[in-house]
């Protein structure tokens, strides 16, 4: 039998990654595994760098990141982590 994936809508994917961070502790292997869902994220919504909706999501993300107990003081530096596997 075959099976389907469900492609999620870009609000539910976000709010997903969201839910991770807040959900987990950042150590570990938490940063990579950020790293690569926010890559599959633009890869499905197809969003380059520097596109609007992928400012809206890095912005969301940043906003999620700064409630918990994050060690990123400077955005720049967690975008350019973040978008390592975009450019």
């Amino acid at each position: 039998m075959k099976t389907t994936a469900r492609k999620l809508s870009q609000p539910d994917e976000l709010k997903f990654i969201g839910d991770f961070i807040r959900q987990n502790k950042p150590d570990g292997d938490f940063w990579n595994q950020l790293r690569t869902l926010w890559t599959a994220y633009c890869l499905h919504q197809s969003a380059p760098v520097g596109s609007g909706v992928y400012g809206h999501g890095f912005g969301y993300l940043w906003d999620t990141l700064q409630e918990t107990d994050s060690a990123w003081a400077s955005r720049e530096n967690f975008e350019e982590f973040l978008s390592a596997y975009l450019c």
